[in-house]
């Protein structure tokens, strides 16, 4: 399965790359933190690291477009694409529901768990931590499904279960508050009590288990998009759709992260509620429209062939 084998790379390019940002801007905020002009130093190396990775675009080959799809394809196209094709319809609750959760693990995740727990400072080496484990198994579940040890149902379902239980856990662990929010203090958190160890590597544990569910929930879908629009003229609209919805799902969630700010409970069981809709749409998809794995659907083909020659 080539669409596996290549969105895994991509994605774990993509991941280790967020590890390096994240984890770099941490170790110069930790070094410089006595320093007011530390924010500068930041951002005169974050908007370095910019341009240079935008110079190296220049230095990219021309390639040629292959097959018919259309360079160009109009918004109009994305949107009756979602509406009007249901291998795109039924997939957009678990785009949907993968933004909201990456909303969650980037913004509410932070707030409600590793700021009380180990402090303002941790958080970009957590946000670190989810996107060094998500590389990682951005490539496992890519090996798996190259070498059929599961089925991209099963890599959806499995998946899925793993962001539940994330959220539950979120949702039934009694937070230290070893911090407390505090806007007098220059980092807004105010030390309470020293942090042990073991609350420590339990928010990093958590991030570690959402990530590991996730890299699948990014790279499946696009995967999938690619297997049934490969050379055709909807590849690029569908793939649009993906992004689209991703995105629209992490804004959502951050307008119900402020407005649902105090109600943490409420914030983790719309997002339990949206991904397994994703689930069960999926479900549907693969059952009754259209096989989520190549391998079933090539059978299937095989199976009318000889049907129709039979008959």
């Amino acid at each position: 399965d080539m669409t596996a084998q290549f969105n895994a790379l991509f994605f774990t390019i993509y991941q280790f790359s967020g590890m390096i940002g994240t984890a770099g801007a941490s170790v110069i905020l930790l070094a410089l933190s006595g320093d007011k002009g530390v924010k500068n130093v930041l951002f005169l190396v974050l908007a370095a690291a910019a341009c240079m990775g935008g110079a190296t675009f220049l230095f990219l080959p021309q390639v040629s477009s292959g097959g018919d799809t259309p360079t160009h394809p109009s918004v109009k196209d994305t949107a009756v694409l979602a509406v009007k094709d249901p291998r795109v319809t039924l997939l957009i609750p678990i785009m949907f529901a993968n933004g909201m959760t990456l909303s969650f693990i980037f913004g509410d995740f932070a707030a409600d768990i590793t700021c009380p727990v180990a402090g303002p400072g941790f958080v970009g080496f957590v946000a670190a931590c989810f996107y060094a484990v998500n590389g990682v198994s951005s490539t496992v579940w890519g090996k798996l499904l190259q070498k059929r040890v599961v089925s991209r149902r099963l890599a959806y379902i499995l998946a899925v279960v793993l962001v539940l239980v994330f959220l539950l856990l979120n949702l039934v662990w009694t937070v230290p508050q070893n911090y407390v929010a505090d806007k007098t203090e220059t980092k807004g958190w105010r030390k309470v009590t020293s942090p042990d160890l073991s609350s420590i590597l339990v928010a990093f544990g958590l991030s570690a288990l959402f990530a590991t569910g996730d890299a699948f929930l990014e790279s499946g879908p696009p995967g999938s998009l690619q297997n049934f629009f490969a050379g055709k003229p909807e590849l690029v609209p569908a793939m649009a759709n993906y992004k689209m919805w991703q995105s629209l799902g992490l804004g959502v969630q951050f307008v119900l992260g402020a407005v649902l700010k105090d109600h943490r409970t409420a914030r983790i069981i719309i997002l339990m509620v949206a991904v397994g809709v994703g689930l069960v749409s999926l479900l549907v998809l693969d059952l009754a429209v259209a096989p989520l794995d190549t391998r079933r659907s090539d059978e299937t083909r095989r199976e009318q062939a000889v049907s129709l020659s039979a008959a």
